[in-house]
C-alpha cells in the first residue's frame, strides 16, 4: 500500500515480480509523491500486516479511503493468486472474480499499465 503526501491510500497491485516505479505510478494516478504505508498504517486502514497485503483486503475498508490500482497486465491472466489476509496461504480467482469482489466492496479500481 501507497501513501501520498495529501493523506490519500493506494494500493497497487502488480506481478510479484514486477518492479514498480513509485514516480511514474504517482505520475499516472496524478499524486505528488507515492511512499509505502508503514505497517501501523497497513494494519489501521486495511487490517493487515507487511507481508499479507492483498487486493482481498479491501473487505475492511468500509469507508472506501484507499483505492485500489490494478496491472492492466494483471487482468489478462487466466488465474490470479493472493494471500486472503494472512501470508501463510494463498486463494486464486479469475481476474473477473477479482473485479465483482472489488465492486461488491465498493471499490472501483484504478486499472493502469505499469
Amino acid at each position: 500500500m501507497d501513501d501520498d503526501r495529501k493523506g490519500g491510500l493506494w494500493l497497487t497491485v502488480l506481478r510479484e515480480d514486477k518492479p514498480l516505479d513509485l514516480r511514474l505510478l504517482a505520475d499516472e494516478l496524478g499524486s505528488s509523491r507515492l511512499s509505502f504505508a508503514s505497517a501501523e498504517r497497513l494494519l489501521e486502514a486495511l487490517v493487515i500486516k507487511p507481508g499479507a497485503v492483498s487486493p482481498l483486503a479491501a473487505i475492511h475498508d468500509g469507508p472506501r479511503r484507499v483505492r485500489i490500482v490494478l496491472d492492466r497486465e494483471l487482468l489478462r491472466r487466466t488465474l490470479l493468486k493472493f494471500h486472503p489476509l494472512v501470508s501463510n496461504r494463498t486463494t486464486a480467482l479469475s481476474p473477473e472474480g477479482l473485479l465483482r469482489f472489488l465492486a461488491a466492496t465498493g471499490h472501483t479500481p484504478f486499472i493502469v499499465d505499469l
